[in-house]
């Protein structure tokens, strides 16, 4: 059974201005006042990007990037500010060049392979969930994402081993309970999924209105059995 969506959002970090500051200690005195101005664009950015002010957000990010060309944090969240408004190959190369600067952060591999399964590349996907589990194997989102990608790809029962690893890590977390239900649903384990809707509103998740109705309609038919 098909019809609700799995939720899978890009996930905006914006803590990232340490990028910028961590090397003013050593640095010299011209090089530190770079760095700072470079920091004070990135926060700027990320006040735009949490706004939803994409174009802002990416105007501040490219200045930051003109005063400090080697901060990851500033092509990272610059990708995500191009992701926020449609820009998916805009995004793909912010984050490309993020990962070269940086290729030791996990949740940069998370949100290329998002950006990637926008882009219809499943394969290239997977890998870079691959390589964020590799790289930390307890952050529940790089669990839950590769779960989404591999149920897309109606793998389902690795799908949902992805998805029980990431309730395991983080129980509270709705996306991967209402994830997991919407996969039980497409295996018509509907008894399963019902039991997983009822977390994910435990847990703050709400469904848009059609899929609302939609499983309202599921659960017509489970009491009907």
């Amino acid at each position: 059974m098909r019809g609700v969506p799995l939720a899978l959002a890009f996930a905006i970090i914006v803590s990232l201005t340490a990028l910028a500051q961590q090397p003013l200690a050593i640095a010299p005195d011209a090089q530190s006042s770079r760095a700072l101005s470079a920091a004070s664009y990135l926060d700027r950015g990320n006040g735009w990007l949490n706004k939803g002010e994409f174009e802002r957000a990416i105007a501040d990010y490219s200045l930051a990037i003109v005063f400090d060309a080697g901060n990851a944090g500033a092509y990272y969240n610059r990708g995500m500010a191009r992701a926020g408004k449609g820009d998916v190959d805009g995004a793909l190369a912010n984050l490309d060049q993020a990962i070269k600067l940086a290729p030791g952060r996990g949740h940069f591999y998370i949100n290329r392979g998002k950006a990637w399964l926008l882009k219809g590349d499943a394969g290239r996907a997977l890998g870079d969930l691959d390589q964020a589990i590799e790289l930390d194997a307890n952050d529940p989102q790089a669990w839950l994402t590769r779960g989404v990608i591999r149920a897309q790809e109606k793998d389902y029962a690795r799908a949902l081993a992805d998805f029980d690893q990431a309730i395991k890590l983080a129980p509270r977390l709705a996306e991967a309970w209402h994830n997991r239900a919407v996969t039980l649903m497409w295996m018509d384990k509907l008894p399963e999924a019902e039991a997983d809707f009822a977390r994910f509103s435990e847990f703050g998740g709400k469904l848009k209105p059609e899929a609302e109705q939609l499983w309202r309609e599921v659960k017509e038919r489970l009491k009907q059995k």
